[in-house]
């Protein structure tokens, strides 16, 4: 084996090993980043909706937005855990 092919060799394996050891580290918070992409998928179309209805303006269809969601869906998910 040439030096050449022996460094792309190594630097493959160090980066598979390295791969590795992130995901391992990372394993508890995978679900909840796939989560977080899947609701904010869904969530976009509401924030397009709001963005025409608010002429364009990001920051208040984002606020809207939020407002939305947090009352519509977090507020009484945390209301059931209370009981």
């Amino acid at each position: 084996m040439d030096r050449h092919t022996f460094s792309k060799t190594t630097l493959l394996l160090l980066l598979a090993f390295i791969s590795a050891l992130f995901l391992i580290m990372i394993r508890s918070l995978l679900m909840t980043i796939v989560m977080a992409a899947i609701f904010s998928a869904l969530s976009r179309p509401m924030l397009r909706r709001f963005q025409r209805a608010f002429g364009g303006r990001t920051r208040l269809a984002a606020g809207a937005s939020l407002a939305v969601i947090f009352f519509a869906i977090i507020l009484p998910w945390g209301a059931s855990w209370a009981r």
